[in-house]
């Protein structure tokens, strides 16, 4: 599809982000979601068995425990990695999350089946978008954040990565160094014309 980038970085046709979107606003479902890298650093190539997905399209009202919920529905017990990344302050959620599931076989299914879905606990008119994370597997997401900021004492636990095993939470690996203080991220200053 003319959605699917393709660079000299990689095969014809390789995953990539679409050009210049902010998380939340990617290219297509078939499209694979980079994690916080910018489309000018690399086209990421995905695994050819992946087990992570990104979710988008949540509604920023959602909660972790709605996203299990929603999740426990017909494949409780296999995922081992979520993350609903939040406002750390007000809780918001930016609308994408990162589930890590069991197999390939497991997340295949599961993207065929959310892919779309509508029915949220809470009123919003997008559906779930469903692709492919570049970071996969449970050990590259313990990496990328276990000294991350999002895992300070200051960020509330639903706002952080959450491992499980056969079902149940399990704590998250101790860091390897000193965990600096989350930045907020500040609102833009409302101009006059906003308010015309």
């Amino acid at each position: 599809s003319s959605d699917v980038c393709s660079s000299d970085l990689g095969p014809p046709g390789s995953w990539c982000q679409a050009p210049g979107g902010p998380p939340g606003a990617w290219g297509q479902a078939s499209d694979a979601v980079v994690e916080g890298v910018s489309p000018e650093d690399h086209i990421p190539v995905v695994p050819t068995s992946p087990t992570t997905l990104a979710l988008r399209n949540i509604p920023k009202s959602y909660t972790r425990t709605m996203l299990l919920d929603l999740l426990d529905e017909d494949f409780a017990g296999q995922y081992d990695f979520v993350y609903l990344p939040s406002d750390f302050k007000c809780l918001a959620v930016y609308g994408y999350a990162f589930v890590n599931f069991t197999s390939h076989e497991v997340a295949e299914e599961v993207r065929e089946q959310l892919d779309g879905f509508c029915e949220w606990m809470v009123p919003h008119n997008k559906c779930l978008d469903v692709s492919w994370s570049e970071v996969q597997g449970p050990e590259a997401h313990i990496d990328r954040y276990r000294n991350s900021p999002v895992m300070h004492d200051s960020v509330p636990d639903d706002a952080r990565p959450a491992l499980f095993e056969s079902g149940q939470r399990v704590p998250f690996p101790l860091p390897t160094r000193r965990i600096r203080l989350p930045r907020t991220r500040r609102a833009p200053m409302a101009k006059d014309s906003d308010y015309e």
